[in-house]
């Protein structure tokens, strides 16, 4: 039985190759336009060629961010719970501002997302003490004191599963 849970990361590469499609289908004059007065500059105060620009870039960066996601079920045989929260917060917010667009679509991934990350048992931070907690998803064992299995279980697809152990720094100086 295929599990929409554990192909995240393609769904959401649909999503990022659906909208650059529409893109280039919905905003063809514009994109000639910006084409023909030289690409650099061209699109400031002119609202069609803006919405053009961010609609083709926002399609990229699902395109990204699905390709990241499929590496990473691929690799650890599941997806840190923050990548389904930040999708499913994007899809809810957009989706309020904009009832009729594509932003259900992004809901929807972050979703199955959520659902692909409690399935595997994701690793979590513990809030209390500040070290991490193992979510179990049917396997009773236990974390090393750095936080780590003591051996690689696996994922409901049969991969090896590894916890994410790695840290996001984010910096805006």
């Amino acid at each position: 039985m295929i599990r929409l849970a554990d192909h995240v990361g393609e769904l959401q590469l649909a999503t990022g190759a659906a909208h650059l499609a529409l893109g280039v289908a919905r905003f063809r004059p514009a994109l000639a336009a910006i084409a023909r007065d030289g690409v650099v500059g061209v699109t400031q105060g002119d609202h069609e060629r803006e919405t053009a620009v961010w609609f083709l870039t926002s399609g990229a960066g699902f395109l990204l961010a699905g390709g990241l996601a499929r590496w990473a079920q691929r690799q650890a045989g599941t997806l840190p719970v923050g990548y389904g929260v930040g999708l499913l917060g994007l899809g809810l917010a957009g989706a309020a501002l904009m009832p009729r667009s594509g932003f259900w679509a992004v809901a929807a991934n972050g979703l199955l997302a959520l659902a692909a990350a409690r399935a595997e048992g994701m690793p979590r931070v513990g809030r209390d003490r500040g070290d991490p907690a193992l979510v179990s998803a049917g396997d009773d064992r236990q974390a090393d004191q750095d936080g780590s299995r003591a051996a690689f279980s696996r994922s409901a697809a049969g991969r090896p599963r590894r916890p994410c152990t790695g840290t996001v720094t984010l910096s805006f100086d």
